[in-house]
């Protein structure tokens, strides 16, 4: 049997009752975090906490937002769950409202989802991913494209396209027609020992392991990235809040190296 925390109540999944009108579900209005947990601890919570706080702003949210009260119920909910040590949760955020397009109100709820993983630390992935471009639609370049919003569209459509097609997945471009992130992961890129990866300022996510990775090498360079830079690279990897995945393939295009992945692996194992 699941359980879940909705607002301060902890409940059984199947309990669950959402309004007709949820906004979430209506109009994407809100947004959603990740967190991975190692032995019942919160990894990376800090920049998950700044990336909450921000989003709400952004959104104009109303929500008492409490750390030590939060990394309580999460626990509460492993514990509940069974979840003895290892696992991730999800919190998704949205306005608890009636009305249309203009809400009435901007007070918001949570959803927390807990799931149980096996692995014990990060592990990379020992083949490589066969990664496309997606091009079919494009990515804003706007502040809210740097948020996990409700509304992830062009990701779904791009790992549709990139399953539809035999790959791993795909490469997702902003109105520039700049490649910028994949479906769900930032993208770096390395060249003779110099690490890429792009703007925030170009749509990419404000991703909390990219955060991560960027405080370990202080040299990584923000860009605005190209299809021919990326395809002459020596390694790409991505990264979320899951981990670290090297690429072995963008269509015609091979990187055998996976040394700087490796040791950002290394580094997040440290952590633990």
């Amino acid at each position: 049997m699941q359980y879940v925390y909705l607002n301060d109540k902890l409940i059984e999944a199947q309990q669950v009752i959402l309004s007709i009108n949820n906004r979430g579900f209506f109009y994407g209005d809100g947004f959603f975090e990740s967190i991975r947990f190692f032995n019942k601890k919160p990894f990376n919570f800090e920049s998950h906490y700044q990336r909450i706080k921000t989003s709400l702003q952004l959104l104009s949210l109303d929500f008492n937002l409490d750390k030590d009260s939060m990394v309580m119920n999460i626990q509460e909910l492993l514990e509940k769950n069974n979840i003895t040590n290892n696992g991730y949760v999800k919190l998704v955020f949205f306005r608890e409202s009636n009305g249309k397009y203009l809400s009435n109100s901007n007070k918001c709820s949570i959803l927390m989802i807990a799931n149980q993983l096996e692995e014990d630390k990060f592990i990379l992935n020992h083949i490589g991913l066969n990664v496309t471009w997606y091009n079919q639609e494009y990515k804003s370049k706007t502040s809210i494209s740097n948020i996990k919003t409700l509304n992830a569209l062009i990701s779904v459509l791009a790992a549709n396209f990139a399953r539809d097609n035999n790959y791993n997945d795909a490469i997702i471009f902003n109105t520039d027609y700049a490649p910028i992130e994949a479906t769900s992961s930032n993208l770096f890129i390395v060249k003779e020992n110099i690490i890429y990866t792009s703007k925030l300022s170009e749509g990419c996510v404000s991703g909390s392991m990219r955060q991560l990775i960027m405080s370990f090498n202080q040299d990584i360079k923000e860009v605005i990235l190209d299809k021919q830079s990326i395809s002459c690279a020596d390694e790409v990897f991505l990264s979320n809040a899951m981990g670290i995945k090297w690429v072995k393939k963008i269509q015609e295009h091979r990187f055998d190296q996976k040394s700087y992945s490796t040791y950002f692996v290394n580094k997040l194992n440290d952590l633990i």
